[in-house]
């Protein structure tokens, strides 16, 4: 299933929503105040990050999709701070409405070393309706979209005629929509999902209790609604009205801030690439439960996820999209071999390589290219138990099988940071090694542990059964 994460290029996406740029400000305690009993602390640095349905439109851009933004800035300086995270994110900016009269919804929030946050503070507008500019805009869209996502914050975006706009283009194209809603004022229906948290449900329907929920479901035409429950998981109130119950992943709750959104975009992920609903749910809480451990709006990559999947082989044709969403992140190493037989010389190679950076990627030779380059007596193990034993390997990320007499091929697809050969490779020419270097890679030779080998264990083997 995992390989259809990667298969994300084509896939279109407009997001709808409250655009919210996050300020963080790091300051240091430095001593009390003697106007008032008080800590006053030093500046230390200070960073943006985009909130919102602009963290949203982040995650999907971060997939790899095409990402439509719709959503209203100001006439400010954090308005151009936007568009340029934007820009450096690759989502689509020609949606974004400029209000003159208006300022750049911003959350400002200062923290301390150890990533407490000591205040907050908000710039916003109250009250403030953009009903034509942005119906104006989506009427203005000929673009054709695989699904549709509303982010709503309640700071003006969306409005019952602005959310019914977007029913009307959505039923007439038969995309999907799913939202997550903020305001008790808007009559969510005839949409595919809603995901509320716990205090919205009671907002939105007035009670938090099951049978009500349904009814509202019903009655408003929603097929699926995800209600998110924090540290307690998450309940589905399923399209045939059947209630499933999600537990939680236990994990570190360090910042719950864009939990929601990370739980929105996992669940369009899934979509996207017609994942069962019950899997695509408890992805979405396992992404969640990874994401409260994180600080700040920081995301939740599709690497990460990946253990959820419990899935170590990778597709050979999916490995080059699998390592550039990889790199994003993380510093990928790579090294091959037939690993016939695995005995400690192997493991300590695989442990030192391991060690040069994030995630280890073992191109593994398969059983046809192991017999053009040892005889018909090889591989020992078939390729199926070389996997299962390397797989158990915690140190082992990724196995990708190769047919080539050399991993050459694989070494361009992957693109490296550290290719590592055992130290007898020394004075031999090394596959990969002139790409990687090319790139500004490295390529590290390990001390192999003397007198373990497959070959040497063949031998052995050979003299005590003749």
């Amino acid at each position: 299933m995992i390989e259809k994460l990667t298969d994300l290029k084509k896939k279109r996406v407009l997001i709808i929503g409250d655009i919210i740029l996050d300020h963080y400000i790091n300051i240091i305690p430095n001593k009390i105040s003697a106007e008032a009993p008080l800590v006053v602390f030093n500046y230390n640095n200070e960073y943006y990050s985009l909130g919102g349905a602009a963290n949203v439109a982040k995650y999907l851009a971060n997939f790899s999709c095409i990402v439509d933004l719709l959503g209203v800035i100001g006439n400010d300086n954090n308005a151009k701070v936007v568009i340029s995270e934007l820009k450096k994110n690759h989502i689509k900016i020609d949606k974004i409405i400029r209000c003159e009269d208006s300022v750049t919804t911003t959350k400002t929030r200062l923290y301390s070393n150890d990533n407490k946050q000591v205040l907050r503070y908000d710039n916003e507008n109250n009250n403030t309706n953009y009903n034509k500019l942005v119906i104006d805009m989506i009427n203005s869209i000929r673009d054709k979209y695989d699904l549709i996502i509303i982010s709503d914050y309640n700071k003006g975006v969306i409005s019952n005629e602005v959310f019914n706009k977007i029913v009307d283009i959505a039923s007439i194209n038969n995309i999907k929509i799913i939202c997550d809603p903020k305001s008790r004022l808007i009559n969510y229906k005839n949409i595919y999902l809603l995901k509320p948290n716990i205090k919205e449900i009671i907002d939105i329907v007035g009670s938090s209790n099951d049978k009500d929920i349904i009814n509202y479901k019903k009655n408003n035409n929603i097929e699926n609604i995800v209600l998110t429950l924090g540290n307690e998981g998450m309940k589905i109130y399923l399209k045939d009205n059947n209630i499933i119950e999600i537990k939680a992943y236990k994990s570190m709750v360090y910042d719950v801030t864009g939990a929601g959104d990370c739980v929105l975009a996992y669940i369009a992920l899934g979509l996207l690439t017609d994942m069962n609903f019950i899997e695509i749910c408890n992805m979405a809480n396992y992404a969640a439960s990874i994401k409260v451990s994180k600080f700040g709006t920081e995301l939740v990559n599709i690497e990460e996820i990946i253990p959820f999947f419990n899935k170590k082989v990778i597709d050979r044709k999916y490995i080059k999209d699998l390592c550039r969403l990889i790199k994003n992140t993380k510093k990928i190493v790579f090294t091959n071999g037939c690993f016939d037989i695995i005995h400690s010389g192997h493991i300590h190679t695989l442990k030192e390589a391991k060690s040069y950076g994030d995630v280890l990627i073992i191109g593994l030779n398969s059983d046809s290219s192991i017999k053009k380059l040892k005889g018909n007596n090889r591989p020992i193990l078939k390729e199926e138990e070389r996997i299962d034993i390397l797989s158990s390997l915690e140190f082992v990320d990724y196995i990708v099988l190769f047919d080539e007499d050399t991993p050459l091929k694989l070494v361009k697809d992957i693109k490296p940071d550290v290719l590592v050969k055992g130290s007898d490779y020394k004075n031999k020419y090394i596959a990969g090694r002139k790409e990687v270097e090319e790139r500004g890679g490295k390529v590290v030779l390990v001390d192999l542990v003397d007198g373990k080998s497959t070959t040497s264990i063949i031998e052995r083997i050979k003299e005590k059964v003749l």
